[in-house]
C-alpha cells in the first residue's frame, strides 16, 4: 500500500484499507527482502498498526498548533489563535496518508512557523502593543489580524503557495479523459 502515493486517496480510505492488513500479507511482503528462513526467526507475533484516519490528523495539527502558539507565548506573551482555515490548509497541504505525519509536520514548519517571525515583525512596527494575534487563510494568504484588549488594531498578510491542493483538483477537462484512456492502455499492455 505505501507504493500508492497519489495524492487523491483519502485518508479515511487509507485507513480502512490498512485495517485489512494480516498476518499473511506481512509475510509476503517481507519475502521480497527476506529468505524464509530469515523470515521464520521473525515469528508470528507481529504488531500492525493501521494508518492514521483524518480524525487523528486533524489531532496531530491542533497539537502542533497549540505547541507552537504555546512557544510564542512563552517567549513574547502574545496570545497566537489559528483559525480552522489554517487547520484546514494544512491538512489540504500536508496529509499525504502513504508517508505519515512527517509531511504535516513540514507543512506547519514551511507555511506556518515560517511565517510567524514576519508577523511578529509587523506587530513590533505596527501594533506592539497587540496582545492577542489571530491568523487564518483565506485562498493564497494567512492573514494575522492583531488585537489590543479585543479590539482589532492592525491586519497583515503573507502569501503562501499550495502545492497539494493544486494537485487534487480535477481539471474535468478532454485533456484528462484522454490521458486516462493512454495510460489505461499502458496498464492492458503489460498485463497481457
Amino acid at each position: 500500500m505505501s507504493s500508492n502515493i497519489t495524492t487523491e486517496i483519502s485518508a479515511d480510505d487509507f485507513h480502512r484499507e490498512s485495517l485489512r492488513i494480516k498476518i499473511t500479507d506481512v509475510k509476503m511482503a517481507l519475502r521480497d527482502r527476506f529468505r524464509d528462513e530469515q523470515i521464520a526467526r521473525l515469528g508470528n507475533e507481529h504488531i500492525i498498526y493501521p494508518s492514521l484516519d483524518s480524525k487523528a490528523y486533524q489531532a496531530v495539527i491542533a497539537a502542533e498548533l497549540q505547541r507552537l502558539s504555546i512557544s510564542i507565548k512563552d517567549k513574547t506573551a502574545v496570545e497566537l489563535d489559528f483559525d480552522q482555515s489554517v487547520k484546514d490548509l494544512i491538512y489540504e497541504e500536508g496529509v499525504y496518508p502513504t508517508q505519515g505525519v512527517r509531511p504535516v509536520l513540514t507543512t506547519i514548519q514551511s507555511k506556518i512557523a515560517g511565517s510567524i517571525p514576519s508577523f511578529m515583525h509587523g506587530m513590533m512596527e505596527h501594533c506592539s502593543d497587540a496582545s492577542r494575534i489571530t491568523i487564518h487563510c483565506q485562498e493564497d494568504l494567512l492573514i494575522a489580524s492583531y488585537f489590543v484588549k479585543d479590539v482589532k488594531k492592525y491586519e497583515m498578510q503573507i502569501a503562501i503557495t499550495r502545492e497539494l491542493s493544486d494537485l487534487r483538483e480535477s481539471t474535468k477537462d478532454d485533456r484528462q479523459a484522454i490521458t486516462a484512456v493512454h495510460e489505461s492502455g499502458h496498464a492492458i499492455l503489460v498485463t497481457v
